[in-house]
């Protein structure tokens, strides 16, 4: 484990998971997510978050998972709208193309988490 990098305590899929255990997992899965917008993904490991976004929908829990996701890339995406309302238009083409591929780049990422 990296210093800094986010700790991630593993789950087994045979234990129950309360709301309080499901909000942690939550957190840990939301920090990941950021990690991965920042370009900071390399200390991730995806096979645990992958497990541990399985663990939320396995245990009745993948309606938080859902909002949760949604509501974190749409908070992303409007600091990229605002960057791109911000830019000179002699450069807005530019920042589009930059933004665009940052996001399908950021997106593949977060879907191998939580494709199963």
């Amino acid at each position: 484990k990296k210093p800094g990098a986010p700790s991630i305590r593993q789950f087994r899929s045979g234990d129950p998971m309360d709301e309080k255990e499901s909000n942690r997992t939550w957190e840990c899965l939301k920090n990941a997510i950021n990690q991965i917008h920042q370009h900071n993904a390399s200390s991730l490991s995806f096979e645990e978050l992958y497990r541990n976004a399985y663990n939320l929908v396995l245990h009745k829990y993948g309606e938080l998972l859902y909002n949760g996701v949604q509501g974190v890339v749409a908070d992303h995406l409007k600091g990229v709208a605002q960057s791109c309302i911000e830019c000179p238009d002699d450069r807005l083409l530019d920042e589009l193309k930059k933004q665009w591929d940052d996001h399908k780049t950021t997106m593949v990422m977060i879907r191998d988490i939580l494709m199963y």
